[in-house]
């Protein structure tokens, strides 16, 4: 598939859309976010105050669909969200263990 975005096997453009489910290229968006995260976690000078403010941002952002990017595009903007939140509940989780 020349010219289009590839995640992990499942293409990323609004013809992919009809290939697979959104359910798979939600989950597909939030478990590589996920993983970035994670990552992220391991290096020195992580502080979860700036991802709790990207967080924040992507809100914003999220809101901000006055014009209308179209189903994807809101896809991968809601699977951003829901693997900050995730991963933020997940630090907060065991810091109170």
């Amino acid at each position: 598939m020349i010219g289009l975005r590839t995640l992990r096997g499942i293409c990323y453009s609004s013809a992919c859309m009809a290939m697979y489910s959104e359910d798979d290229i939600f989950n597909n968006l939030c478990n590589q976010t996920l993983e970035a995260l994670e990552y992220r976690k391991t290096l020195a000078g992580f502080k979860l105050e700036e991802v709790e403010n990207e967080l924040e941002s992507l809100y914003t952002y999220q809101g901000q669909d006055w014009a209308g990017r179209g189903a994807l595009k809101n896809l991968e903007i809601d699977a951003h969200v829901s693997a900050y939140q995730v991963f933020i509940h997940r630090i907060k989780s065991a810091l109170t263990d």
